[in-house]
């Protein structure tokens, strides 16, 4: 196989690019075995906030096919999770040969995500964990080997689990490198990360560089790096070559991963995900080949042209016009989000269709109150005619609130945990600090609403199986709002504008713009269980001739339709929708959805 250089030194290692990562005669391997080649991805020493496992009869152990790793860990009794900010879960794993092998990792029964990793090379994959998930004792780490039964096999060298206890050191930085030589091993992007260091001493250091899909660029693992200590802070630099994200052919931004450091004075840093750069163009590494063709996509300046729903109904087909506002054109434009079969509306007000089943990210927010960061996701889920939003998830922080409609449970769950009916009424509920409030509205539908302050909320309304998310801004103080920075399905804040994940490039196609935002096995599982299509596999979606075909097929009427949504109370558009959902699903009931 074909490796490419992680560092211009003689001294450093790096990993070769997973499209590589596959000889054209490479077969898969199909037996267990226990010898393996000692792994060069430095293992942290066991302290006060870092617990490890080094022996146990499934590390080390070269498992194949469908098996699974199940790997105890223990944790101090006697930890304080109350001031825990963050928490990580590292294993180096050998022979992930992506892209065909997929092997699943859980955390005490809670889905982590996929391993990154190439043929016959170590790569240290890291996990954020949800401090509700953790034991004070004895943890469990399972890892389902060669999901798709192809004959792929694994092995983990060893585990830990890292506690933050505060975010001490937010300003990593980063800067293009260049000696104008137009050489491309001697130019490219450095990534400099401080740590907590209180002398100068030698560290043995591991760190990943991945492109805003979570496509994997790079590694880097170097032992003996000189660090100086100064006002107890340590950098260290990690320089990736020109070559290898040219070679991966995305724009910026880029992501540095599972960092760590372990130093000979006993200091250490451990981190999923440490540093996201400036949205670099690949014109701007010197010596790339693709330097005089490609350059960053241009700021976008106008909203995304979207398919509005037809002004008539013809029998094929699509949507159908109502009544000129029915309720007389008093009432506000609803907020951007996600409601019925389902619809999805951007910032900008512009709204489409996209009906792909599995997981997806309605709003992504890494920079949300000072970095603390801000996730939406929903789950979209087949019904019998078309697919609708059977559950959402609000991360924010380490934290998690979760909505789900009948058949995914008719409950809610903070940090995985159902909370209790005296906790509402004692006004009680927060997510990292934010009150959430929650009311019956109807004996079938169930109103949440998230505080964020500043007239900015969050609101999910639950009606029988499906779930409405509705995000709210302050339009008259955009240039402050919390949203600043957020992409996601409903487009970049606040023009709306459809970027893919990273934030540069227009996506058009609205299907195409929908598979962007699948939530990626990369990312942290934030949904308390795992179900329907996840990726890799790609969302599952209805051809349109499908769905133009069950529309016709419907037994209700127009006028039925719109009688069942006399009641809306915001735009003609809503109507418009409330009156297709209706008549697609075949549920007069569905208007509740509105």
């Amino acid at each position: 196989m074909k490796f490419l250089n992680g560092l211009n030194m003689a001294s450093a290692v790096a990993f070769s690019s997973f499209g590589n990562a596959l000889e054209q005669n490479h077969l898969p391997d199909n037996q267990d075995r226990r010898i393996l080649p000692s792994t060069s991805i430095p293992r942290p020493d066991s302290n006060n906030r870092t617990f490890v496992i080094d022996a146990h009869s499934d590390l080390d152990n070269y498992k194949c096919r469908g098996r699974f790793l199940n790997i105890t860990l223990d944790i101090d009794a006697n930890i304080d999770l109350s001031v825990v900010t963050s928490a990580t879960l590292v294993l180096p794993a050998w022979d992930v040969d992506l892209p065909h092998e997929v092997d699943y990792v859980y955390f005490n029964d809670r889905f982590m995500g996929s391993f990154i990793g190439s043929h016959n090379a170590w790569h240290m994959n890291t996990f954020a964990l949800n401090l509700a998930d953790i034991v004070r004792g004895t943890n469990r780490i399972d890892v389902k080997i060669d999901q798709n039964l192809q004959g792929w096999c694994v092995s983990v060298d060893w585990v830990a689990i890292e506690f933050d206890y505060a975010s001490v050191f937010p300003e990593h930085s980063d800067r293009l490198i260049d000696d104008h030589s137009h050489l491309a091993g001697n130019s490219g992007l450095e990534v400099s990360v401080s740590f907590q260091n209180p002398s100068s001493t030698t560290c043995d250091i591991q760190g990943s560089l991945s492109d805003s899909d979570g496509t994997f660029i790079g590694a880097i693992t170097r032992a003996g790096v000189a660090v100086d200590s100064v006002n107890n802070i340590g950098i260290v630099n990690f320089q990736f070559p020109a070559i290898q994200i040219c070679n991966n052919g995305k724009h910026g931004p880029y992501n540095l991963n599972g960092v760590l450091f372990t130093c000979a004075n006993n200091a250490q840093y451990m981190k999923a995900t440490v540093h996201v750069t400036s949205p670099y163009g690949l014109n701007q590494f010197e010596g790339c080949t693709n330097r005089a063709t490609q350059s960053p996509t241009p700021e976008p300046t106008q909203p995304p042209r979207v398919t509005q729903p037809p002004a008539n109904y013809q029998g094929g087909g699509s949507k159908t016009r109502g009544p000129a506002n029915p309720n007389g054109g008093k009432n506000p434009a609803p907020p951007g989000g996600v409601n019925g079969d389902p619809h999805f509306k951007t910032w900008s007000g512009a709204k489409y269709d996209y009906h792909g089943i599995c997981d997806l990210v309605l709003l992504s927010h890494p920079g949300f109150d000072a970095d603390l960061g801000m996730k939406i996701n929903v789950r979209s889920k087949k019904t019998m005619r078309w697919s609708h939003i059977s559950s959402a998830v609000v991360n924010i922080g380490v934290e998690t609130f979760e909505v789900a409609g009948v058949k995914d449970g008719n409950t809610h769950w903070l940090n995985s945990n159902e909370v209790r009916n005296n906790d509402w009424e004692q006004e009680t509920v927060k997510i990292s600090g934010y009150p959430i409030s929650y009311k019956r509205v109807h004996t079938e539908s169930r109103e949440y609403v998230i505080d964020l302050g500043n007239n900015e909320s969050i609101q999910l309304r639950t009606w029988k199986d499906m779930i409405r998310v509705d995000i709210i801004d302050n339009q008259e103080q955009q240039e402050e709002s919390v949203f600043g920075g957020s992409l996601g399905l409903m487009g970049s804040y606040p023009k709306g504008i459809m970027l893919g994940r990273d934030g540069k490039t227009e996506i058009t196609e609205l299907d195409k713009f929908g598979q962007e935002w699948q939530v990626l096995s990369s990312e942290q599982m934030i949904f308390h269980v795992v179900d329907g299509p996840q990726h890799p596999t790609k969302c599952e979606a209805p051809s349109k001739q499908v769905l133009r075909r069950r529309l016709a097929e419907s037994k209700i009427s127009r006028k039925d339709a719109e009688a069942a949504c006399a009641h809306i109370r915001f735009t003609e558009d809503e109507f418009d929708l409330c009156v297709f959902d209706v008549m697609a699903i075949g549920d007069m009931n569905a208007a509740g959805a509105y």
